[in-house]
């Protein structure tokens, strides 16, 4: 389901692959039926169960290690050969998913905050190239305790198609300062 909910963020092998292939792989590692078993195996367990699920589905179930590792190389290398290299071998999506991802992102976040600059260009064809988030948060000591302002900061890299023009004009806000 597409875009996905918070829940869809819970990810234990429980959750996310079948139970048959879970208590499979769960006997054939560890030797128990039961996923009662130290933390690493459960990890290796999730790890290949998705890797299963994956190569079975040939590619079209799109699971956490997949997206996870894409975004990862993409924004760790910035290599569109790295990360081409590791989507013909099964171990990730592919450069195009995630730049559809990014631009998914974006647009969300056109919908929920007046503060995008007006820079980044919404039309077919137009990807959001790169994103990069940070905190910016500040602590204020006081008298009483250390008071911590959250804030949050990106980065969009874009490629707009030749001779495109936005339709959309968009103004930031302005916040009135005391």
């Amino acid at each position: 389901m597409w875009p996905p909910t918070a829940d869809d963020m819970e990810l234990t092998p429980e959750n996310l692959l079948p139970t048959d292939l879970v208590r499979f792989l769960s006997m054939v590692m560890a030797g128990k039926e039961d996923m009662e078993t130290n933390e690493k195996m459960k990890r290796l367990v999730f790890s290949i169960g998705q890797e299963l699920c994956r190569a079975v589905s040939e590619g079209e179930w799109k699971l956490p290690k997949h997206i996870l590792l894409c975004v990862t190389v993409r924004h760790l290398f910035r290599s569109k050969q790295l990360t081409t290299i590791l989507h013909r071998l099964g171990h990730s999506e592919s450069y195009g998913f995630g730049l559809e991802l990014e631009t998914a992102l974006a647009k969300v976040l056109d919908k929920v905050s007046s503060y995008r600059t007006p820079a980044i260009v919404i039309g077919e064809g137009n990807m959001v190239f790169h994103c990069e988030w940070d905190n910016l948060n500040k602590t204020r000591p006081s008298v009483h305790s250390s008071n911590i302002v959250n804030s949050a900061g990106g980065i969009m890299v874009q490629v707009v198609k030749p001779g495109f023009e936005s339709n959309k004009v968009r103004m930031l806000p302005v916040i009135a300062t005391a």
